[in-house]
């Protein structure tokens, strides 16, 4: 730490020799013979040439020594945020903690005091606020602070019950003291009593708003019911106010960045996640947001190199599995492929449960095997995947895999669930036969013959050609019976015409000759009556 300030201070100092040579050095000596007026020019023209911390400070200095503390304040905030040798930045910090006290400022107090504890872990600004805090806290009531020291006294030998009891019997004799009230708010907090905790946290904000660690815990209760407005509020002060070691502040960065995500407010989400991240560079978890922000405003580019880092931290972690391969597919990459197979192969050979989304990617990885005629990788799939993920179009592309893979009785258990086109049909024709299923195999193909193609496709297949010869055979057979009973008929019906035709010929001889016997008796009939 001491040498990247030396390397700071160094470089400050190259800056300072070609931006703007001797007025800095000026300013310092004007400062040191109390000529104020002098040195704020140096100090001023310092700053316009570069941001000049140390100048910053000087100006602070003489606007202080002159009585000016409002404008002592801007300089000092102006000093600490700039490039500047370690003293002054700490006598900034303590110049403007002293300022705003007096002011009584105590929100920019604090944060100056967290802010100099951050920068230099400086004890001193720690319990500064501390003894600030417990100020507010506390009692002139002799008696409440009896009863409350007997709460702690019970506390410590974990007799919750009687140390609640004495909590309250403090704030009965002084309902203003604040002390048990966070006690009786931690030990509500812990029984779970969350909105009744929230009840006695909200009065100790009232008359402490500075309290950092209640934020936090306000922030972590609305954080957990997903209040997300409420827990962006605590979660921000609690940054601002509280004095957090790295891993609690890294867990607030990571709430405060979701609790934007969830609101609504990507922007601040992302810059929540950077900070996380930053802060530990071994964490996925806020790549992982910080790729769900990318990928939710379509930003793609951005959101695979950020799961391909976190890959690093982690190969086998099946959301950052998930999330590349799904960035590839949508992208038309099928590099998807590679990291949804990783994904499978990893709960494959686990009993874990299986996220519902990435059943959906199998399905995707499913097909890809199919199309590209991996049959036995395809079923591996279908095989693992519950009856609720299989579709019609998942059923039959594993009937077809389990045929072409030889697994016919698998094969025809899945194509017979289902509506079939001509040539699945033509598949479970086949499926039918080497399972010795020759009758239904056979009642397929018949249907199938007459259309275009299939009866060469038949020939061709060693399972069916010869049942495709029988068919062949015996339509020949049906055709020759069918032509031999029309040629029948056809003859039959020639004789019947002959016939017909031969009595229609024989007709009139025989009408003449029963005209002729007419007329005879005709006569006969004349001559008899003559006589």
């Amino acid at each position: 730490m001491k040498f990247k300030n030396i390397i700071i201070i160094l470089l400050f100092l190259l800056i300072t020799d070609k931006a703007y040579p001797g007025y800095y050095e000026d300013g310092i000596k004007y400062f040191s013979s109390k000529n104020y007026e002098k040195a704020k020019e140096m100090f001023l023209k310092s700053t316009e040439a570069s941001d000049n911390g140390n100048s910053y400070y000087f100006l602070g200095e003489i606007e202080k020594n002159e009585g000016n503390f409002d404008k002592a304040e801007e300089y000092y905030k102006l000093s600490v945020n700039k490039i500047i040798i370690a003293k002054y930045r700490k006598l900034a910090y303590w110049n403007l903690i002293v300022i705003e006290e007096q002011k009584g400022k105590y929100n920019e107090m604090v944060i100056a005091c967290r802010e100099l504890w951050d920068a230099m872990k400086d004890e001193g600004a720690k319990k500064k606020v501390e003894s600030l805090i417990n100020k507010f806290l506390w009692t002139d009531n002799d008696e409440a602070k009896l009863l409350y020291n007997n709460g702690l006294d019970y506390k410590k030998k974990n007799v919750q019950d009687k140390a609640k009891e004495a909590f309250y019997e403090a704030l009965r004799i002084d309902s203003y003291f604040l002390a048990p009230k966070f006690e009786i708010g931690l030990i509500l907090f812990n029984e779970n009593s969350t909105s009744q905790a929230i009840s006695y946290f909200n009065d100790i904000i009232e008359k402490i708003p500075f309290y950092g660690d209640v934020h936090l815990l306000l922030g972590d209760i609305y954080f957990k019911n997903q209040s997300y407005g409420n827990s962006i509020e605590h979660l921000e002060k609690a940054i601002d106010y509280g004095f957090l070691d790295s891993k609690t502040k890294y867990s607030v960065m990571l709430k405060t960045g979701t609790s934007y995500y969830e609101s609504g407010y990507p922007d601040k989400a992302q810059e929540k996640y950077l900070i996380a991240s930053d802060m530990n560079k071994k964490a996925i978890e806020p790549l992982l947001m910080l790729s769900a922000i990318y990928i939710k405003g379509n930003n793609f580019d951005q959101a695979i190199p950020v799961l391909l880092k976190a890959r690093e931290l982690n190969k086998n972690n099946p959301e950052i599995l998930f999330q590349l391969g799904s960035l590839y597919y949508k992208t038309d990459d099928f590099k998807y492929v590679q990291y949804f197979n990783l994904l499978f192969n990893k709960y494959y050979s686990s009993k874990e449960s299986v996220p519902q989304k990435y059943l959906k990617a199998f399905t995707l990885l499913l097909k890809n095997f199919y199309d590209n005629k991996k049959y036995e990788e395809a079923n591996k799939i279908f095989e693992f995947l519950p009856e609720s993920q299989k579709t019609y179009d998942i059923d039959l592309i594993s009937a077809r895999s389990y045929h072409y893979t030889g697994k016919h009785e698998k094969a025809i258990e899945y194509f017979e669930k289902l509506s079939l086109n001509n040539d699945d049909k033509f598949l479970l024709c086949i499926s039918y036969a080497k399972t010795g299923i020759v009758s239904k195999s056979k009642d397929i193909l018949a249907g199938l013959l007459d259309q275009n193609g299939f009866l060469e496709k038949a020939r061709s297949e060693n399972a069916i050609k010869m049942i495709a010869a029988e068919i062949e055979n015996e339509k020949l057979k049906k055709e020759e019976e069918l032509k031999k009973a029309a040629e029948e008929e056809k003859r039959l019906f020639e004789e019947q015409k002959l016939k017909e035709e031969t009595l229609k010929d024989e007709k009139p001889d025989i009408m003449q000759e029963r005209s002729e016997n007419g007329k005879e008796e005709d006569v006969i009939l004349d001559s008899t009556a003559d006589n």
